[in-house]
Parts: structure tokens; C-alpha cells; sequence
């Protein structure tokens, strides 16, 4: 670059969309110190070129610059179609809906980290400190987003991860449409109904186990006292049996979860 790339200066275009903030800055120029410049920095093809799309990774290589860690910019020149506006409302738009779907993903494992540490903090005979809505305060104000967004995207993601795989298309372009498209939550009678079939089916396959346990138990006894069976045939079906009764002690467990 024959253009000293700390006086670059950004298209108007670009600077319509704010710079992170300083600690978002900060962690940027970890990111980039450790692990280099992942995407390059977009200018216009003028004489004097402008930043179009990278003004928060040249703000971050500036910062390490100034202490002392200066590291040479990866820049590529646009000689696209689109006019400088387009362009850039095309990438940060792009971005945003990145950017959401980084924030729940991220989201998520602060939200099992800090259960797991409540987890020991009352395994310990600690109180558990904060209650699920400051938490989700605390680690909302972490990945930069409303905690009342972070709760939805968090659901789809839990409810519907089809739906939440989507997002930043056309078809689920955002966290609201996202939400939108969830169906809507069951009503108490619904899952009371729901409560008493699952209990009837679970009484039925008891009965129906003990009754299958009563016969494999019996089928073992006519295997052993079989004179028409050689020792290889009945190690088979007993084997059998007691395969079965695994089977079955497997379901059983499952289903009392």
C-alpha cells in the first residue's frame, strides 16, 4: 500500500454505521494480536483511497500500533458494481444478522458456564448469588445485545434450531422473525392433557413389561430344562432373554427420567 495506512480515513458512507465500543475494541485487538487479521479491509479504488468496510479492524490495528505492536494492514480495493452506499449498507446489514446469531451462540455458553458455577457454588453450601434474571442481565450487557432479545434468541435456539439456522436469510432474516415464526406456547390444559396420556401409556408399558418379564422368565426355564436343545443353542437363547430384559430395564429407566 503506497498510502500510509494510519491516516486513512473512512468513506462518509461508512461512518453512517457507529464504531464498537471501546471494550469490544479492546478485545478486537486481542483477537487480531494473537491470531492476525482474519478478513481484509476494504477501499475505494480512488486515487486517495477510503475505508468502505473494516473501520473497527483498522481502529483495532491502530491501538496495537500505539503500543508498539504494529502490525501491517491486509487491505483489498472494491471494483465491484454497487456504489459506495450500497455497498457498504450490503456488508453491515450482512453483519448485524452475523453478529446476532455470534451473540446467542456465545450467549449460550455464558449461560451453562455460569450454571455450572452456581451448580458448585450450592454443592458448596454458597447461595447461588443471582437470580435468572440478573444473570441474564449480566450476560446480556457481555455479548452487547437487550436481555429481552437474548431471551428470544435463546428459545428459538433451544425450540426450534431449524428456524434459528436460518437467521440472516431471506426467508428468517432476524431474531424477531425468528421468534415470530415459533409456534405458540401450549396452555395448562394442553399439557395437563398431555401429563395424563403420558402417565396412561407409562402404567400400560409397565403392565406390559411385567407380563413380557413373566414369560422370558418362564421361556428361561424351558431353555434350561429343554432336552432337544445342544449347550450352544440354549447359551443363545438365553443370551436372548437376558438381552430383552436389558431391553427393557433401558425403556424403563428412559421413561421415568
Amino acid at each position: 500500500m503506497n498510502t500510509d495506512w494510519r491516516k486513512l480515513e473512512a468513506h462518509p458512507e461508512a461512518e453512517l454505521f457507529p464504531l464498537l465500543d471501546s471494550w469490544h475494541l479492546a478485545n478486537l485487538a486481542v483477537d487480531i494480536e494473537e491470531n492476525g487479521q482474519q478478513i481484509p479491509i476494504t477501499l475505494t479504488n480512488e486515487e486517495t483511497p477510503r475505508i468502505l468496510d473494516g473501520r473497527n479492524r483498522m481502529e483495532a490495528l491502530r491501538i496495537l500500533a500505539a503500543k508498539g505492536k504494529e502490525i501491517e494492514p491486509k487491505t483489498e480495493i472494491y471494483t465491484g458494481p454497487l456504489t459506495p452506499g450500497e455497498f457498504v449498507r450490503s456488508r453491515n446489514l450482512e453483519r448485524r444478522h452475523l453478529t446476532e446469531v455470534w451473540q446467542i451462540n456465545n450467549a449460550q455458553k455464558l449461560v451453562s458456564k455460569e450454571r455450572k458455577a452456581a451448580q458448585e457454588r450450592m454443592r458448596a453450601g454458597k447461595p447461588a448469588q443471582e437470580g435468572a434474571g440478573k444473570v441474564t442481565e449480566k450476560i446480556a450487557e457481555q455479548v452487547g445485545m437487550s436481555p429481552r432479545k437474548l431471551e428470544m434468541g435463546l428459545r428459538v435456539k433451544k425450540e426450534c434450531p431449524e428456524i434459528f439456522a436460518k437467521i440472516g436469510t431471506k426467508e428468517v432474516p432476524t431474531i424477531n422473525a425468528a421468534y415470530a415464526k415459533l409456534p405458540p406456547k401450549k396452555t395448562k390444559r394442553e399439557e395437563s392433557d398431555e401429563d395424563r396420556a403420558f402417565a396412561a401409556n407409562l402404567r400400560q408399558f409397565f403392565v406390559n413389561a411385567n407380563r413380557l418379564e413373566h414369560e422370558a422368565r418362564n421361556l428361561k426355564l424351558d431353555i434350561q430344562d429343554s432336552p432337544d436343545l445342544n449347550d450352544e443353542d440354549r447359551r443363545s437363547y438365553l443370551n436372548l432373554v437376558i438381552s430383552l430384559r436389558g431391553h427393557l430395564n433401558k425403556i424403563e429407566r428412559k421413561l421415568t427420567e
